[in-house]
């Protein structure tokens, strides 16, 4: 077996030689000092800077989801509201608007009659409605409008038109098509509205 001083290098008989070290200045060593705190408080203002941004982006973003968030809230409530409230004025335009209409007819042909009683000289008036509207219209009738009035019937007259003829002229009253232009805005309103819920 060979000894292990064979294989291994034996240092115990070298030589020292004197080698002279160097030697580091203070001024150099402070300066190195200074360099690298310089440099690591720099990173770290970098690192705070980068994670102050990135906190400020990740903030819009989820402000930006909310509003996002609530908008799509909104137009479902608006949609929903939207809704419930068609068939009340669906029954509005095609029951109660109706209605009202055929109650106010003769308000309606009293107050043509003012106005023509302003810009007429003729000396009589002839009503036109529907017979079943003659015992609402003649009430209004006491009233002296200037002129005489006389109550014709025509039933074929709708309950919601009179006509009213004073010498050449003629005035004609259909609540019908005001009633069709409220249905018609009503529609159209709702329409509108259920367009803008569905595009947000």
């Amino acid at each position: 077996m060979t000894a292990l001083s064979n294989i291994l290098t034996d240092f115990s008989k070298a030589t020292w030689v004197n080698a002279e070290v160097p030697t580091i200045e203070p001024d150099y060593l402070e300066n190195e000092r200074l360099e690298a705190f310089e440099k690591g408080y720099k990173a770290g203002w970098e690192d705070v800077l980068a994670a102050n941004s990135s906190d400020r982006e990740r903030v819009a973003a989820e402000f930006s989801q909310n509003l996002l968030d609530l908008s799509f809230t909104y137009h479902e409530a608006h949609s929903h509201v939207l809704r419930s409230v068609m068939p009340l004025l669906d029954q509005m335009v095609t029951v109660l608007l109706p209605k009202v209409a055929r109650q106010t007819i003769g308000a309606h042909v009293v107050e043509n009659l003012q106005k023509m009683a302003r810009d007429l000289t003729a000396s009589e008036v002839q009503v036109t409605v529907h017979s079943e509207n003659e015992a609402r219209i003649l009430p209004m009738m006491d009233q002296d409008f200037g002129f005489a009035i006389s109550i014709q019937c025509d039933d074929s007259l709708e309950l919601t038109q009179a006509e009213i003829r004073f010498g050449a002229s003629e005035a004609s009253i259909n609540l019908d098509e005001i009633l069709s232009a409220v249905r018609t805005a009503v529609e159209g309103f709702v329409y509108e509205n259920t367009k803008g819920a569905v595009n947000g």
